[in-house]
């Protein structure tokens, strides 16, 4: 009879917490990684969508005169985007359940302020929008 030690293929319990305790702490930083990433590309898309939309206001009031401009103020309408000469009418929101509104004043030095409060812009195919202020100075 022999009574000597049969060679066990198999890993012991001791080793099987170790390899396990080595996996999560090289685990922990890839997944810190991943969730810094996740945060950092959705501040990225919310400053390109801003960019984006100021972006498209700029070049549609610089494309106006000044005549232009006070027409499309005065005649403003939150409800009708067709007629809305600051973005185009697949961006606005017709049912945001606010109510957008637009103001121009005349400043002292012979410029223009001109506000949009509460703009809410569709941000993706499904149609949910953002709410977004404006003021332009012309």
């Amino acid at each position: 009879m022999t009574t000597g030690r049969k060679d066990n293929l198999g890993f012991s319990l001791v080793e099987l917490l170790l390899a396990i305790a080595i996996l999560a702490v090289a685990i922990v930083p890839i997944m810190h990684g991943f969730v810094s990433s996740i945060r950092l590309n959705s501040q990225s898309r919310r400053t390109m969508d801003t960019t984006m939309i100021a972006q498209t206001i700029l070049e549609s009031v610089k494309s106006q005169n000044i005549g232009q401009l006070e027409q499309a103020i005065s005649s403003f309408d939150p409800s009708e985007p067709d007629k809305q000469f600051f973005l185009p009418k697949d961006f606005i929101d017709t049912n945001p359940g606010t109510e957008t509104t637009m103001t121009k004043e005349k400043n002292s030095d012979g410029k223009y302020t001109i506000s949009i409060k509460n703009l809410v812009v569709k941000t993706n195919d499904s149609g949910t929008g953002k709410l977004y202020d404006a003021k332009l100075t012309i």
